[in-house]
């Protein structure tokens, strides 16, 4: 497994960071939505069944092709992928997480669940209640049942191979 110096790490929590603006922002909009579904829900009166058995999983390849062991990096003495299940760990509307691919996880777990939301498994840092609000705005939506964060790229990003 290939050794990061300080400045290497130091250069990704900047860069980290700097995405993390764009969550906040993000953040805010996705929670409009859901005050707006919410009340459009209200508004309207429909009755559904309100969904909450809630999953979290963090798929997590160690073997990935553009960083090897990049679960198990440090990050200030703790693994990446530690350090992410203990973020998720605070999302108030999750019952559950796991760290494994995401079909293989749901054949595991013993439980159903009426929501699945993908948590990145490099992403640290990210703030808590971009899960809540992922799981709040599936929980009015009865078609979806599986969902990701995702923030928007700069239009040069997109030829970048290292940005998914």
């Amino acid at each position: 497994m290939k050794k990061y110096g300080d400045e290497e790490i130091r250069s990704w929590v900047v860069e980290y960071f700097e995405k993390l603006k764009t969550w906040i922002v993000h953040g805010i909009l996705a929670g409009t939505a859901i005050a707006a579904a919410i009340g459009a829900h209200a508004y309207l009166g429909r009755s559904r069944k309100f969904r909450s058995r809630v999953v979290g999983i963090i798929p997590a390849r160690y073997a990935s092709s553009r960083f090897e062991g990049k679960p198990l990096v440090q990050i200030l003495g703790k693994p990446m992928i530690q350090r992410t299940w203990e973020r998720s760990k605070l999302a108030s509307t999750l019952d559950h997480v796991g760290t494994e691919r995401c079909n293989e996880a749901l054949e595991k777990l013993e439980k159903e669940y009426d929501v699945v939301v993908n948590i990145q498994g490099d992403e640290p840092l990210f703030e808590p209640e971009i899960i809540d609000g992922v799981v709040k705005a599936l929980q009015v939506a009865p078609d979806a049942v599986f969902s990701t964060a995702v923030t928007s790229l700069k239009p040069e990003d997109g030829l970048d191979p290292n940005r998914v």
